[in-house]
C-alpha cells in the first residue's frame, strides 16, 4: 500500500490540528469557553513528537548531526522567545520603573534565570504555580526544549527501529504513568509535577513519534485499527468518568493527573492516525480550512504572547459584564493575538527559517 501523502511533504492538516490546539488553549485560559481546553497542550505534544521524529528520521540522525539539529531548534525557538524575555525583564523595568515596586513582579525577576535556561518547569514542579501568571504557560516550552535535547540522543543511541518497537513504547508509557502516580513518594515535588515535567508528559511526545515512524515505514495501515480503537476507548473513558463523577475533565484532579494525560494523548494520536490514513476525508478537509491552518501557522507566537497579551488588554478593558462587551473584548483579544502572530511569522520566524536553510547546504 502506498502513501496518499509523501512522508517528507508538508501536510496541511497538521497546521489545522495545531490551530485547534491553540484555540483550545485560548478558550480554556481566559474565557472558559472550553473547560477541557487544557487538552490542547496534549495535542501540541503529540504533534511535536510526530514532527520532530520526521526531521530526525529524514536527517538520519547520528551523534555527528546532533549539534546541527540542536542549532536548528534553537533558531526556531529562541529568537522570538528571547525577545519576549528581553521586553519583560529588561525593557519594561527600564521604561516603566513603577513595575519594580510590585512584589509579585520582583519575584518574577528573581526567577528569570530559569526562564532564560528553559528550566522553570522544574521550579514549578518543586514550588507550585508562580505568583505572577504572566509566564505561567512557559513550562510547556521548557518541556519541548528538554525533549529536543534528550530525544535525539535516544534515537542516536538506539536507532528508531529499536526505540519505536511496540513493546518499548508500551513500557515507556507505563513508566510515565507510574512516575505520575508515585514520583512524589521519592522526590520533594508539588503535585503539579505530573503536569509540568518533561518525563510526566513524555507519553504524548513518544506517541507522536511512534505514529510518524509507523507511517513512514508503511506499518501504519496494520496498526491503525488498534490505535484508533485505543483512541475511541480513551474518549469513552473520559466521557464515562465525567458522567460518573459529575466533574469537569480538569487537569489537576487525581485520576486525570495520573491517567488522563495518557488518555488525551491516545485520543489525539487516534485522530492523527485517522487523518494520515484518510487524507481525503471530510475531517481532513475541515482541518485543512485556511483560517484554522493560519491559526496553526502562527500558533507559536500566539501561544507565547497569549498570557501577557491578556494582561495588557485586561488592564485596558477590564469591564465586560454584558454579552456585547464580552464579544468585543473577545474579538479585540483574538484579533490582536492573530495580528502579532502574523507579524512574528513574517518577520522573525521567516528570518530564522532562512538561516536554517543555509545549514542544510
Amino acid at each position: 500500500m502506498k502513501h496518499s501523502i509523501e512522508p517528507n511533504r508538508h501536510i496541511v492538516f497538521l497546521d489545522g490540528l495545531r490551530g485547534l490546539a491553540i484555540i483550545l488553549v485560548l478558550g480554556y485560559h481566559f474565557f472558559k469557553i472550553f473547560p477541557f481546553g487544557w487538552m490542547g497542550v496534549d495535542l501540541f505534544f503529540v504533534l511535536s513528537g510526530f514532527l520532530i521524529t520526521s526531521k530526525l528520521v529524514a536527517d538520519n540522525i547520528s551523534f555527528k548531526k546532533l549539534l546541527l539539529f540542536w542549532l536548528k531548534r534553537i533558531l526556531r525557538i529562541m529568537p522570538l522567545y528571547y525577545l519576549l524575555l528581553f521586553i519583560t525583564f529588561i525593557a519594561v523595568p527600564l521604561l516603566v520603573p513603577s513595575v519594580n515596586d510590585s512584589l509579585i513582579f520582583k519575584n518574577l525577576l528573581h526567577t528569570q534565570v530559569y526562564y532564560w535556561t528553559f528550566s522553570i518547569n522544574w521550579i514549578d514542579a518543586s514550588n507550585g504555580w508562580p505568583q505572577h501568571y504572566m509566564f505561567i504557560h512557559i513550562w510547556s516550552l521548557c518541556v519541548e526544549m528538554q525533549f529536543y535535547f534528550i530525544f535525539p540522543l535516544l534515537l542516536a543511541c538506539t536507532r528508531p527501529r529499536y526505540l519505536f518497537n511496540k513493546s518499548i513504547v508500551l513500557a515507556l508509557i507505563i513508566a510515565v504513568v507510574l512516575f505520575r502516580m508515585y514520583g512524589s513518594n521519592f522526590f520533594a515535588f508539588n503535585p503539579i509535577y505530573r503536569y509540568v515535567l518533561m518525563f510526566s508528559r513524555f507519553d504524548g511526545l513518544l506517541l507522536g513519534g511512534f505514529i510518524y515512524y509507523a507511517w513512514s515505514n508503511n506499518k501504519l495501515p496494520k496498526m491503525a485499527p488498534v490505535i484508533i480503537a485505543l483512541a475511541i476507548g480513551s474518549l469513552a473513558t473520559i466521557v464515562g468518568w465525567v458522567m460518573v463523577t459529575c466533574n469537569v475533565w480538569t487537569s489537576e484532579l487525581g485520576f486525570v493527573s495520573e491517567y488522563g494525560y495518557t488518555l488525551n494523548s491516545l485520543l489525539f494520536s487516534g485522530l492523527l492516525c485517522w487523518l494520515l490514513m484518510q487524507p481525503a476525508s471530510i475531517i481532513a478537509t475541515i482541518f485543512s480550512n485556511k483560517w484554522l491552518v493560519s491559526m496553526g501557522t502562527y500558533s507559536f507566537c500566539i501561544y507565547l504572547i497569549h498570557v501577557p497579551l491578556y494582561i495588557v488588554i485586561d488592564k485596558l478593558y477590564m469591564h465586560y459584564n454584558t454579552p456585547i462587551a464580552f464579544i468585543l473584548y473577545l474579538l479585540l483579544y483574538v484579533c490582536a493575538a492573530y495580528a502579532l502572530g502574523w507579524i512574528s511569522y513574517n518577520t522573525i520566524e521567516k528570518w530564522a527559517s532562512k538561516i536554517k536553510v543555509k545549514f542544510n547546504r
